[in-house]
């Protein structure tokens, strides 16, 4: 279902696309220094003024333009493509606005760290990285619309307030789209359709989704062989939504106090797996909801695994004419979810959206890891942990995974896993802290490390280390600010990433 193409036509391709300036060199630009201009060499002595001129005079493989903080009154038309490397246009800190940007059948492209008010054009292209904005659109228009594009990567950024959909990808094969922010758009967070051959190849994966005018995310007409992994929904008007798609699968999705059904399927959905899944407490505005509505016209998907929950009383399922208002009568009736349960998810603080498990959760240690996708690490970054008070009764080689986006952290723990190897190699101190802290930790040999702190929804706070490091330990500090500025009080997870291993360490942030 993947489209491919040769080495020897991507080669071709290159060579015609790639400039004259296409080695590795950074570029500079700065609209509030005014001695900045178009004519400049572009040094950072000397910036260029705009980011299109930077653009004209320089692009290819390997050329990155650096853009200070300021309000640039244009957009980044992106009209040269990159090559081998990126072809990257890059805000420097916070505070570079541009007016939009757009990309049309261009290739290899980075986009990072801007704020983008009047949204992102994406058209026939290829290899484009959207990373770390915040992407808004105004009136009618999409904050993403991307049509006749693969290998598109969207990740990390913030998609607020579009005045339409949040994200549409029409005719889009094989892209990610991870670690967002999707929220307070006036109709849907995410949709996928098609003119023609349908989107395909699709992974959603750790986004969080809420306080959308409609669905969270949307599988339109031929959006298909696409999947959801440990997605966050909350207060839309319906979670996942299906109109005539089929074959796609969702693991490990929260669907949690959406004002209408949990997942909404209609016009002939087949072929859909939903696994894993926590859907509860939907239906807050509507008395008449389900967590999952299917229509007539579609087929029951294949749904084992998951927890459901409804405080209010209201039926589970509905098929057509036909409601069931308890789990036993659904599977009954179609077979399905023979291992899932009807019991509240007991997560640590739903109403401030913290979907961290409890101890008592019924979700804890009983994951079907069998499935195909299923992800070896939580949105913390955390593999399974076995809570040895519990029984083990998952399905797999792994038999203690956890169902939902989190895995429980034990406050015994089970020896050997790997939060008892973070506590030895991945310390914070003091803990909690205050103004700053001192994170240490332990290398057995020479490794590429990346040590990043992340908040409860697994957003990244800062980087605080990313490179080379030789064996033994080391130490870092933070001073409790990040990317979006001085942090908050709350509970933080320490990240250090190696080629090996991913380990996390709890701590308190108190103001």
């Amino acid at each position: 279902m993947i489209r491919t193409k040769s080495s020897i036509t991507w080669g071709i391709l290159l060579l015609l696309v790639c400039g004259a300036d296409s080695s590795a060199q950074t570029f500079y630009v700065d609209g509030a220094n005014p001695a900045s201009s178009d004519s400049n060499p572009g040094s950072e002595a000397e910036p260029y003024r705009t980011i299109a001129g930077a653009m004209a005079a320089h692009y290819g493989s390997g050329v990155t333009i650096l853009v200070k903080p300021a309000m640039y009154d244009e957009w980044i038309n992106v009209v040269r493509s990159g090559g081998p490397d990126q072809f990257v246009i890059r805000a420097l800190g916070s505070g570079a606005e541009v007016r939009g940007a757009g990309v049309s059948g261009r290739f290899m492209i980075t986009i990072d760290g801007f704020t983008i008010r009047g949204g992102v054009a994406l058209g026939g292209a290829r290899n484009v990285h959207l990373t770390n904005n915040h992407i808004i659109a105004s009136s009618t228009n999409k904050a993403i619309y991307a049509t006749g594009c693969d290998g598109l990567q969207i990740i990390g950024n913030t998609i607020s307030d579009s005045g339409y959909d949040g994200i549409v990808f029409r005719d889009v094969h094989t892209s990610l789209i991870e670690d967002n922010d999707i929220c307070r758009s006036v109709n849907k967070g995410l949709v996928l359709n098609a003119l023609n051959d349908g989107t395909i190849g699709i992974i959603i994966r750790r986004n969080r989704f809420y306080e959308n005018g409609a669905s969270a995310i949307c599988f339109d007409i031929r959006a298909h062989d696409s999947v959801t992994i440990q997605n966050l929904m909350w207060d839309n008007q319906h979670g996942l939504e299906h109109r005539a798609s089929f074959s796609n699968r969702h693991l490990g999705d929260v669907i949690w106090g959406n004002r209408n059904d949990g997942v909404w399927i209609k016009d002939g959905v087949t072929d859909l797996t939903i696994a894993n899944c926590i859907i509860a407490e939907n239906g807050t505005g509507n008395s008449s909801s389900y967590h999952v509505y299917i229509d007539s016209l579609s087929v029951v998907p294949e749904m084992n695994d998951n927890v459901y929950s409804f405080s209010s009383g209201q039926p589970l399922f509905k098929h057509g004419s036909q409601a069931y208002a308890t789990l036993a009568a659904w599977t009954s009736a179609t077979g399905q979810d023979t291992r899932s349960f009807n019991e509240p998810p007991r997560f640590r603080d739903p109403e401030n959206q913290d979907f961290h498990l409890t101890q008592r959760s019924p979700a804890v240690d009983c994951a079907n890891t069998n499935l195909d996708g299923w992800p070896e690490t939580d949105t913390d970054g955390l593999g399974p942990l076995d809570d040895p008070r519990i029984a083990n009764t998952g399905i797999g080689a792994i038999t203690y995974a956890d169902r939902g986006a989190f895995e429980f952290v034990p406050s015994t723990l089970a020896v050997g896993d790997n939060v008892a190897a973070s506590e030895r190699s991945l310390t914070m101190s003091p803990n909690p802290m205050r103004a700053t802290g001192q994170i240490e930790y332990v290398l057995g040999r020479r490794e590429i490390v990346r040590l990043t702190v992340v908040d409860l929804q697994g957003r990244t706070i800062a980087t605080l280390e990313q490179g080379s490091r030789a064996a033994g330990r080391h130490s870092a500090i933070w001073n409790g600010h990040g990317v979006r500025g001085r942090a908050q009080s709350g509970v933080y997870f320490l990240r250090l990433e190696t080629s090996e291993r991913r380990l996390a360490k709890r701590f308190a942030l108190v103001r």
